[in-house]
Parts: C-alpha cells; sequence; structure tokens
C-alpha cells in the first residue's frame, strides 16, 4: 500500500479547494486534480511534491481526462472546453 501525503501539510501552496476532478499520469506516477474554485490544476507527485501549476481565466471547469496522445481536456459549466498539452 502507497501513503499517499496530506495536502494540509504541503508547505509549497495552500490546498486546493473545490475539487473536480483528479486522475493518475502512469506515464509519470503524478496526480493531476482540477479545482472549479482555484480555477487551476496541480500536478504533484505522491509524495506530495508539486511539480506544477496551471491556472485558468475564472470559469467553472468541472471535468478533466487525458486523451492518450498528450493531451488534457479539460470541460465545464455551459459547454465550456479547452484543450492543453501535457508536454
Amino acid at each position: 500500500m502507497i501513503q499517499l501525503f496530506d495536502a494540509q501539510l504541503l508547505p509549497q501552496r495552500r490546498p486546493t479547494q473545490g475539487m473536480s476532478g483528479v486522475l493518475f499520469n502512469d506515464a509519470t506516477g503524478r496526480l493531476i486534480s482540477l479545482s472549479h474554485r482555484d480555477h487551476r490544476t496541480v500536478n504533484i507527485d505522491l509524495s506530495g511534491t508539486v511539480h506544477g501549476v496551471l491556472d485558468f481565466p475564472s470559469a467553472q471547469h468541472e471535468g478533466i481526462a487525458f486523451d492518450g496522445q498528450g493531451s488534457l481536456p479539460i470541460v465545464g459549466e455551459a459547454n465550456r472546453h479547452s484543450l492543453y498539452s501535457l508536454l
């Protein structure tokens, strides 16, 4: 069993508020979380080290996925969607 980090104890950033989605990237062994409240994704490893943050304009993002081609589709309210590269 893997012991995950406690997000409340992360020194780099405050914990993400309003979690809309989270996924695990098998290729990197990292989690990508999506927050509709903070308007951002956080790329974090299983020990709690933050490897990247992507901030969005204020829109309500609700879902996150991988497409198998290195892209990260993110969908939101009112039929909004965005496509980001993981590279």
